[in-house]
């Protein structure tokens, strides 16, 4: 059995491995058919999916079987079929040409069981009747080496014909319907002809095993000989084909081929070999800097759909050439909030963009929002008022800010709402508002020569006479007319505070100018859906690339411009790279050869059609036909399209002018929920408009969908019903025109000609925009086109067009054909449409999918982002309406747990507080920066300020603080940073901007006493924490605080000494150092000296009680930490040539703050000082008298406490005992014994953990005690609460204190850099104090307090969680339910006081699992949520017995508090219950 499974392993290995010799030996070329690998991944068998790869690779070494496995139909010889088990592998020799060689490869159709083998051999059958006898006599070659079939070969001059010809013979006939001959007359899904083939490798054979039941794996599929031609073209090109040609694959294969090379570049190949040099020397990559040598490519399209999908792709392409597993498929689903957030992660600006960003995939408008990043001013800027900083880490706006953005530019919906009904009647008449917003957007701002004058914009005289220079149908009268309009709409816009993205554009060609382009420069720009934009638009470009002779790839189809705001033609952008990207710059001839000089390369035309049959394609191409005659100008002249699959005809549908034709399809009663005898989910009605559109959906009801011509733009079907086009064009009669072209071209006989008018661009001016309309409702169809009109008067030109052509056959709506119309569809099917309806924002009709499909979740969410797309698009003009449709949305969201999504909602209804309440409880860290722009806008500036410093947005942080006159809380966050940049050095700019700045002296002029204008106790003890951190804050800081004391206070001097030493060691550290020069000494000595005193006056004035009367007084937490200072201080000159003694939390805070550091550095480089020495005794003596003092009164510490801070009175009490001790452990000032029994005597202990106090109080258990002995004991005291004794000294110091519970390090060898290397590794947990703290507090409660009867509040709800919890035999499977469980526990204990019954460390362990369970799963809720029970008890080392012991702790606990109900006696453990 081992062998057996070791024998398997080193298949499936070999399989997977690119590397080995199982794919490096293989003589055949094998390829596999999108339908061979559904039926592949289909399989369930693993055993069985690798015997299938092994046939497949032993065909491709050459073996055959012996033995025939089934008669399959096939009179050409060519099928063959192969066993593999019970199913049957379906496969034929075809060939491939690869520059001037044809070479046979194996196909590999299917993977079928026996009844279905029949079926497929008859379609290869029909499919093979097309080919010719010359490629039918190559494929059944056969040549053998030995026992081996191998491929043949031949070296060719032309091709070998594929297909026959029978258009010579139809053509002859008059019968252009005959075509079936050379087409495959199958649906388009099913065809052959049409399927993707992928090339078989290791990397293949990874996502075939991987990949699950129904998951497209994206992987480079075979390319068709046209395609490859354009994908290896190595210059720029210009890429145009209709709809359905594949554009956009060739972009994106093209890029990934760029990457591929890169990659093989990048691991040691020459550059010049795989042809990636551009033609200008700036962007050559050579070997020497391959650090550097990565291509930067950037593929841009105007679609936040189409950017996500490709954005998608190409990150699963690379996986697969990298040889990464694929991704898992997911929703898959993107909403108009989605847009925003789409590329929040890549940084708005092009400056040192780091190479894992690339290579990049962006929507237009995030190319010109990184464009702008680059430059000092933001565009935005005067849009944004008080939140003109929240781009401070560079990043993408903040949710708040897309917004706020979005609500003032102009789209044309905004235009046709907003603007357009206030313009001049006069002005107005017979125009319609997307003809004007087009011109006003392309030609007026948007025509290249717009961006060159200052104004951003052509003059009234040059635009009128574009009348004379472009075949327009606008004349000059009307142009006139529309600029007028233009100047109203640019005054308008200026009132309102509002802009166009025609603004932005020009104000970046303004910018680049002027400033000229500091960002890094692109390799390659592919631009996708090029029509899109404008010429401005796309002169951008040049400014981010000059690699002109290589680097630039446009793809595009014009025929498809029917986007409000764009008017052009492919012709004009080959134009214009022509005047404007090579004319206007020598750089790509430079280097270059003499003679060797850039050439603008032809178009390349994509003619073969993937989506559709020959018979839409013909009526799409008589459409192309009518633009070439009528409107040359107005689209590229391409060869016609070809379809290699044969299609039933478009059929025109007659109704006998019946009005209710739509009735007569669907039945007079609207079905509520849809049946069976409606539409299927691949399945269309298109209608012109969205009245038509309302009226329909009003008959049908949910029976099928129905979409606007507009709204189809990017989505296909397998059956369209066009519904009353011509009915309701506004062309009406003047489609008679189409008459005069039929003549024109003969296709009327002389008896039949019509009366028809002659054709006039001012009259028939929107007979262009009908005609894409039309093309583009033609061709979103797959299989079946039906045309349906209720009135002959429009539609008759166009339909006599298409019958003399024969284009159409006509068909009598009766109840047999309606039925055949028809097609039933599943769950699976309606949830993929809506899918594709979504994601184009069709949310009404993918709200009905949903329905349709049984899901509840995507209804929900298709339905608030119906609601979202509602309210945006009656913003302008029914705010009541907007404002309900935002509301219910959020809700929704809310719900569905879509947070985000619903602080959106909240921010466009400008409840901002809701939308950061949302952000900041709901959401992950990264919408922190969005929850303090929220906070912001509101002005609840603490709230504010807390998510900006969890942001790490310091700047937006401190000003927050300063607005909000938050100085103490402002002040603690510095005192944070402070602390953190000692370690991370990579914010310490923050703490010197003019925000922190301005917060430091505000909050002095904020903290006066009423009674002499002086700062007050508190503020003084908080200034000094924040300047022992801040080195060196500078002298008018310096000044201004002495502004607020009296110039002979001790405070007075010891900020001036602190300033003095800490600019001193700042800057001249280094030259002390080699000098030994006096300065750091004194220094030294006049802090020690002065904080000595200060701290003096504040003890003397706590003590006589006069802190009470202060409104603002210095806390007891703060005071302590002074009281630290001081002895760090005191006990640093002994570091040494003696020893010194901490521990660890005071140590690491120390090393945190600069000036303490600096402090114990000039220690460590000093001679020893007798002078000094004796002042640190001093201060220790200080220390000692003033914490036995400060002991002595526990009662007025809890005063004062909880008057000045938050923090518990019992740390205060336990960070004195620590520092009392380590006084005569350092400074041998006071006895430690003597200490412990006044401290016992005062009853000290009883307030400090148990475990801590019995260990101390065992040292008057001593009989001979020594300071040695105590040492040790105070070292194992410490422990038990968390923390560790630290020892710095002498060499001699790690012997002599070998055995000490310590930490030990020898000072001698410290410099500055060991030192911050010595505190990351011994403290690489940055909050030790606060964890230590933390368990001070939690051991910490006084016995006393403990003497409760009865329950406390939360106990109920507390054992009511118990309950639920034990019963919940499920739940305890929960990691998240355990861990939930457990915090609650800790809790509960923290408040109810120290258990006895259950050990500490085990709850502390606790603690540790529960922070351990947060962190690992911070990147994902959803993952945290997945974890099991299993999995967390791995890493919680027997977690299950101790879960139980817990379970069992608080059983016996609760019936003890029953047990103590029922008698009245006090809880357990309470001395006076003994």
């Amino acid at each position: 059995m081992c062998k057996l499974i070791l024998h398997v392993k080193q298949e499936l290995d070999d399989l997977l491995n690119a590397d080995s010799a199982i794919f490096s030996n293989t003589r055949w070329k094998v390829v596999l058919s999108d339908g061979f690998r559904k039926s592949f991944i289909a399989l369930k068998s693993p055993q069985l999916k690798r015997e299938v790869l092994q046939k497949l690779v032993k065909l491709g070494a050459g073996w055959r079987p012996t033995v025939k496995n089934i008669d399959i139909c096939d009179t050409f010889q060519l099928a063959k079929v192969f066993k593999v088990r019970d199913f049957y592998l379906i496969w034929n020799i075809d060939m491939e040409k690869k520059e001037r060689r044809i070479f046979q490869i194996i196909r590999i159709w299917d993977l079928l069981s026996r009844k279905h083998v029949a079926r497929i051999g008859q379609r290869l059958e029909n499919m093979f009747s097309m080919y010719t006898d010359d490629y039918l006599d190559h494929c059944r070659r056969v040549q053998t080496d030995g026992k081996l079939e191998v491929p043949a070969i031949w070296d060719v001059e032309h091709d070998i014909i594929r297909y026959k010809d029978c258009t010579i013979d139809a053509q002859e006939d008059h019968d252009l319907m005959d075509t079936s001959c050379v087409m495959e007359n199958l649906k388009v899904s099913e065809s052959f002809l049409l399927m993707k083939f992928y090339s078989l490798s290791s990397g293949v054979a990874k996502h075939l095993l991987t990949a699950t039941d129904g998951y497209e794996i994206d992987i480079p599929f075979e390319l068709t000989d046209e395609e490859d031609v354009i994908i290896r073209f190595p210059q720029t090109s210009f890429i145009l084909g209709r709809s359905g040609t594949g554009k956009t694959t060739v972009l994106t294969m093209k890029l990934l081929q760029v990457e591929q090379k890169s990659l093989t570049a990048s691991r040691g190949l020459n550059l010049d070999e795989v042809g990636l040099l551009g033609a200008c020397e700036e962007n050559t990559i050579t070997n020497d800097t391959k650090e550097e040598s990565f291509v930067k490519q950037v593929f841009i399209t105007v679609s936040p759909k189409l950017c996500s999908a490709i954005k998608n792709q190409i990150c699963r392409l690379k996986r697969f050439v990298a040889g990464d597993a694929p991704d898992q498929p997911s929703t898959d689903m993107h909403d108009i909030i989605d847009d925003m957030e789409q590329s929040t992660e890549i940084p708005d600006n092009f400056c040192d963009l780091p190479c894992e960003h690339y290579p990049l995939a962006i929507t237009y408008r995030k190319f010109l929002m990184m464009l702008d990043g680059t430059f000092q001013t933001s565009f935005f800027d005067i849009f944004y008022g008080e939140l003109s900083s929240s781009t401070e880490r560079g990043y993408s706006k903040s949710r708040a800010l897309q917004t706020l953005i979005e609500l003032k530019e102009v789209t044309y919906e905004k235009f046709a709402a907003s603007y357009w009904p206030h313009f001049n009647a006069d002005l107005t008449k017979k125009f319609d508002a997307s003809t004007v917003f087009t011109e006003i957007i392309s030609h007026i701002k948007g025509g290249y020569q717009a961006s060159r004058p200052s104004t951003g914009k052509l003059e009234r005289p040059d635009y009128v006479m574009l009348s004379d220079k472009r075949f327009s149908s606008l004349n000059s009268e009307k142009r006139d007319r529309i600029y007028d309009i233009f100047l109203d709409y640019e005054s308008m816009k200026c009132s309102a505070r509002e802009f166009d993205l025609s603004d932005f554009v020009n104000s970046l060609h303004k910018c680049l100018v002027s400033e000229g382009y500091n960002g890094d420069m692109l390799d390659f720009v592919y631009v996708d859906e090029v029509q899109d934009l404008t010429m401005t638009q796309i002169v951008l470009l040049k400014y981010v690339c000059r690699n002109f002779k290589e680097g630039f790839h446009f793809a595009g189809d014009t025929a498809q411009t029917i986007a409000r705001g764009v008017d052009f033609r492919f012709e004009d952008i080959r134009s214009l790279f022509y005047t404007t990207f090579l004319s206007e710059t020598k750089a790509c001839n430079q280097g270059n050869k003499p003679g060797k000089q850039c050439h603008l390369s032809d178009m390349f035309q994509l003619t073969q059609n993937f989506r559709t049959h020959s018979g839409i394609l013909r009526m799409a191409q008589s459409i192309i036909d009518l633009l070439y005659f009528f409107f040359p100008s107005s689209v590229d002249k391409l060869n016609p399209e070809t379809g290699l699959v044969y299609g039933e005809p478009p059929v025109l549908l007659e109704t006998g002018n019946d009005k209710n034709a739509i009735v007569n399809i669907f039945g007079e009663k609207k079905s509520k929920h849809g049946n069976l005898h409606g539409f299927g989910a691949e399945q269309v009605i298109l209608v012109r408009d969205d009245d038509t559109k309302k009226q329909i959906v009003d008959l049908v009801g949910k029976q099928a969908l129905v979409l606007t011509i507009v709204e189809c733009k990017g989505l296909e079907f397998q059956d369209v019903l066009l519904y009353n086009i011509f009915s309701s064009s506004p062309l009406k009669n003047k489609w008679r025109v189409v008459y005069g072209y039929m003549k024109n071209k003969s296709i009327l006989s002389s008896p039949e000609e019509m009366s028809h008018p002659d054709f006039d661009r001012n009259k028939h001016c929107l007979l262009c925009s009908e005609l894409k309309q039309l093309y583009v409702a033609i061709t979103r169809t797959r299989q079946r086109l039906w045309i349906c009109e209720t009135g002959d008067d429009y539609c008759r030109p166009m339909f006599d067009f298409w019958n003399k052509l024969c284009l159409v056959e006509v068909r009598l709506l009766d109840s047999s054909f309606i039925e055949a119309m028809k097609t039933g569809s599943s769950a699976d099917d309606w949830r993929r449409r809506g899918t594709k309806l979504f994601n184009e924002g069709k949310f009404e009709m993918a709200t009905m999918c949903f329905e349709k499909a049984n899901d509840a979740y995507r209804e929900k969410w298709a339905r608030a982002a119906g609601l979202v797309a509602t309210a945006d698009g009656v913003m302008p003009k029914n705010l009541e309406l907007c404002q309900a449709s935002l509301q219910k949305a959020a809700e929704i969201y809310e719900s569905i747990g879509m947070h985000e999504k619903a602080a959106t909602c909240y921010i466009k209804l400008k409840d901002y507080k809701r939308a950061g309440m949302i952000y900041t409880q709901n959401c992950s860290t990264s919408r922190l920066e969005d929850a303090g722009d929220c906070f912001a806008m509101t002005e609840c500036w603490s709230e504010a300020a807390e998510a900006y410093f969890k942001a790490k947005c310091y700047t937006q942080c401190f000003s927050m603080c300063s607005k909000g006159k938050l100085f103490s809380l402002g002040l603690q966050f510095l005192q944070q940073l402070w602390e953190e940049a000692a370690i991370d050095e990579s914010n310490i700019g923050v703490l010197y901007s003019p925000a922190a700045y301005g917060l430091i002296v505000d909050s002095l002029d904020a903290h006066l006493r009423p009674s002499n204008k002086k700062l007050t106790h508190g503020h003084l003890g908080r200034m000094a924490i924040l300047l022992l951190n801040v080195v060196p804050w500078g002298a008018m800081l310096t000044s201004r605080l002495m502004q607020y004391l009296d110039n002979e206070s001790e405070w007075a001097i010891f900020f001036q000494s602190l300033d003095i030493f800490v600019h001193h060691s700042h800057f001249d550290f280094v030259e002390h150092i080699q000098s030994q020069h006096p300065s750091g000494l004194d220094g030294r000595y006049s802090l020690l000296l002065n904080l000595k005193l200060a701290l003096e006056s504040i003890i003397k004035f706590t003590l006589n009680a006069n802190w009470r009367a202060e409104p603002d007084y210095i806390s007891p937490m703060c005071c302590v930490d002074l009281i630290e200072c001081l002895g760090y201080f005191a006990s640093s000159c002994f570091a040494l040539h003696g020893c010194m003694f901490s521990t660890e939390s005071i140590f690491v805070k120390m090393i945190k703050r600069r000036s303490c550091s600096l402090y114990f550095q000039n220690c460590l480089m000093s001679t020893a000082d007798r002078k000094l020495e004796k002042l640190s005794i001093s201060a220790g003596r200080l220390i000692y008298e003033s914490a036995r003092s400060l002991l002595t009164k526990r009662h007025m510490i809890q005063e004062w406490a909880q008057k000045t801070t938050s923090a518990s009175h019992i740390l205060v009490l336990m960070r004195l005992v620590v520092t009392l001790y380590l006084v005569p452990l350092n400074l041998n000032v006071g006895d430690c014994y003597e200490a412990t029994r006044f401290l016992q005597m005062h009853r000290v202990f009883e307030d400090l953990p148990l475990e801590f106090s019995q260990k101390i109080l065992g040292a008057l258990q001593i009989r001979s005690p020594k300071l040695g002995k105590f040492r040790r004991l105070f070292a194992d005291a410490l422990e038990v609460i968390g923390e560790r004794m630290l020892v710095a000294g002498s060499p001699r110091v790690q012997a002599t204190y070998r055995g000490l519970n310590a930490i030990i390090f020898s000072s001698w060898d410290c410099t500055l850099n060991q030192i911050v290397h010595t505190a990351k590794s011994f403290f690489h947990d940055d909050s030790i104090e606060s964890s230590f703290l933390g368990n001070v507090e939690r051991k910490s409660l006084l016995p006393c307090e403990m003497k409760r009867v009865g329950k406390k509040i939360g106990d109920v709800e507390f054992w009511e969680k118990f309950e639920a919890f034990h019963i919940n035999k499920q739940g305890q499977k929960d990691a998240r339910a355990i861990v939930v469980f457990l915090r609650s526990v800790l809790s509960w204990l923290t408040e109810r006081g120290p258990p006895t019954k259950i050990d500490v460390d085990l709850l502390l362990e606790v603690r540790q699992v529960c922070n351990n369970f947060d962190k690992q799963s911070d990147d994902s809720a959803e993952k945290r949520a997945c974890v099991t029970a299993k999995e967390l008890f791995s890493t919680w080392k027997d977690g299950g017995n101790k879960l139980k012991k817990i379970i069992s702790f608080l059983r016996s606990e609760k019936a003890s508090m029953e047990e103590g109900e029922k008698g009245g006696s006090c809880c357990r453990g309470c001395p006076t219950a003994d």
